[in-house]
């Protein structure tokens, strides 16, 4: 029988814990910990790797309102440095202010990657987006003249304030990570919008989209043609067959 090592002991004695963590990363103490890891024959399929860079995942909210309930969230992924002025969230919401205005786009979240998640940095990406909202999809994201074409959902005012305080309660556990999407799940409460067609992902499946600018009214085939219309809100109206 293998011996048991009592590591909730550890982690419950304050005195304990710190004087374990102070070892693993004192020198090289962790690097040779994990090697042995890593060789022992018990490993199954996962491996412990140390970096300097964790894997962030973000999301970057457009604060402009097409509608009063639904918001946009341009959700991805970066391994760049947070903390910095030209971080990767710095550059997106540039962007999108570019288009929409100064002060549309805020930063929700950049959280890290859970560290005992196994999937892909993609996967866990894809992952969060469907936690969060509707896909939006390339085609609509090129009407409403968003400067990323892919990785934008849509969700509501009201889930987006429930993913923060759930967030803000991880934060003071200092164990705030990807996590806290698990168990999540996307149910909104106001109606779906009208350019929706699918309750479950948006693909682009309206019939017909009127955009209207502060100018005047132009159709879908217009809006495509003309890069520089300054969008007030979308309307859409189904056919039916």
């Amino acid at each position: 029988m293998p011996r048991h090592y009592d590591f909730d002991g550890i982690v419950r004695d304050e005195e304990t814990m710190e004087d374990f963590c102070k070892w693993f990363w004192t020198g090289k103490n962790s690097n040779n910990l994990i090697e042995l890891l890593n060789m022992s024959e018990y490993r199954s399929t996962d491996y412990v790797r140390k970096e300097r860079f964790r894997p962030f995942i973000y999301g970057v909210v457009l604060n402009y309102e097409f509608d009063t309930n639904w918001r946009f969230m341009k959700i991805g992924f970066t391994m760049s440095e947070t903390t910095k002025r030209n971080s990767r969230m710095t550059k997106v919401e540039r962007k999108i202010d570019k288009i929409y205005g100064e002060g549309m786009a805020k930063t929700i979240f950049v959280l890290a990657i859970d560290p005992v998640d196994t999937r892909s940095c993609k996967e866990v990406e894809v992952y969060v987006r469907k936690q969060i909202g509707y896909r939006i999809n390339r085609d609509l994201a090129k009407t409403l003249s968003f400067p990323f074409k892919t990785e934008w959902v849509m969700t509501t005012q009201a889930f987006i304030d429930k993913i923060r305080k759930k967030i803000d309660v991880a934060k003071r556990a200092r164990n705030a990570n990807t996590s806290v999407f698990n168990g999540l799940n996307f149910v909104p409460k106001t109606d779906i919008p009208e350019c929706i067609d699918s309750p479950k992902e948006v693909t682009g499946g309206y019939n017909r989209l009127i955009i209207y600018t502060r100018r005047k009214k132009i159709c879908l085939e217009e809006a495509q043609t003309k890069k520089h219309h300054k969008i007030v809100k979308i309307k859409a109206f189904r056919y039916s067959c």
